[in-house]
């Protein structure tokens, strides 16, 4: 496993942005939290309308989807997210019961 997420500026002297778009407010936190320490910028959403909003505003290298969010399909809301900035890597979470 990778020590970091690769993105298309790892060459490049550009922050890498990471968006974490997930329903449970503490684990996004803590995401957030390890992804900062290793140098990226994150920003955090807990809602499909969340998501819709900042990926109409920035761009992002990777955006970590809860497929939980509701409010959308989670295929129509990747699909969205695909065409706004296609070379962002995606990264699904799922919650394992």
């Amino acid at each position: 496993m990778p020590d970091r997420i690769p993105t298309e500026h790892d060459s490049a002297q550009e922050s890498r942005t990471v968006l974490i778009a997930c329903g449970d407010v503490a684990y996004g936190g803590v995401l957030a939290s390890q992804l900062e320490m290793d140098g990226y910028e994150t920003e955090r959403c807990h809602d499909a309308k969340g998501v819709l909003r900042l990926v109409n505003r920035r761009r992002f290298d990777v955006l970590i989807l809860d497929v939980d969010l509701g409010g959308e399909s989670d295929v129509g809301l990747v699909s969205f997210c695909r065409r706004q900035s296609p070379g962002t890597q995606i990264i699904l979470l799922f919650e394992l019961s």
